[in-house]
């Protein structure tokens, strides 16, 4: 990954291009991702720019009084998203050996 970030670089340089944007810098609350701390450790900087939700129903004034805008990740605590995403983790490491021993026999 940091070949791939270096000749990113260096292509942005030779076509003079001030910037490179690597997606988001942080997904949701998770502030403490590997994946963060790779673009932290590459030089990337988090840039923060303001957005206004501007409802145009009675639907959207009470979905932004709610916070759904945000993202239904957003509502949980961290701990709780920290929680389901160790799950999602084990899943995914133990359900492909199952699916893989049930086709084998």
């Amino acid at each position: 990954m940091n070949a791939l970030v270096a000749h990113a670089m260096e292509i942005c340089e030779r076509r003079n291009i001030s910037g490179l944007v690597y997606g988001k810098y942080v997904y949701g609350a998770k502030n403490d991702s590997s994946l963060t701390e790779f673009k932290r450790r590459n030089g990337f900087q988090q840039i923060n720019f303001p957005r206004y939700y501007i409802p145009l129903s009675a639907k959207g004034r009470t979905a932004i009084r709610l916070g759904l805008h945000r993202g239904p990740a957003n509502l949980l605590p961290k701990c709780v998203n920290d929680l389901l995403l160790s799950c999602r983790a084990w899943m995914v490491r133990k359900v492909p050996r199952a699916v893989s021993r049930a086709v084998t026999t």
